[in-house]
């Protein structure tokens, strides 16, 4: 596929899944539907938070909350990078799927949850939003 063809291609598919997410009341992409099971921190918190991270970041075994991920998927398959650079990502996704267990765990704070359960689908759309202007700035501007 030529330069040009791809990043129209990429383009389009970050703007056809944000409004996608931006518009359905809840998300319908492909997807697993069970939860994490508690046996994963069976073996130590700092073993299963980092197990956590892995599952929930990729996608294995829980729920993909907002179009984010398939956005970066369908970027980095289009964009040609170094492969050192899909699993760059792919790490810095994966922590920041599992950041909120962990400022849960740290802070303790018993709103919090109240607060996530309120807004998570508010949040979901900011950060599909977030990703799909950095992806843009990265498609159209390089």
């Amino acid at each position: 596929m030529p330069p040009a063809a791809r990043v129209l291609t990429t383009a389009l598919l970050v703007v056809a899944l944000l409004a996608t997410d931006l518009l359905s009341p809840t998300l319908r992409l492909p997807q697993r539907d069970r939860l994490i099971p508690q046996e994963v921190f069976g073996r130590g918190l700092a073993r299963g938070l980092f197990r956590f991270g892995v599952e929930y970041g990729s996608g294995v075994r829980t729920l993909v909350p907002g179009a984010a991920s398939y956005m970066v998927a369908g970027y980095l398959v289009l964009a040609h990078h170094p492969w050192w650079f899909t699993v760059a990502v792919a790490a810095a996704f994966g922590f920041s799927r599992s950041l909120a267990i962990l400022q849960f765990v740290l802070l303790g704070r018993d709103g919090w949850a109240q607060f996530l359960s309120g807004h998570s689908r508010v949040l979901e759309r900011l950060g599909s939003t977030v990703t799909a202007v950095l992806l843009l700035v990265a498609v159209l501007g390089g």
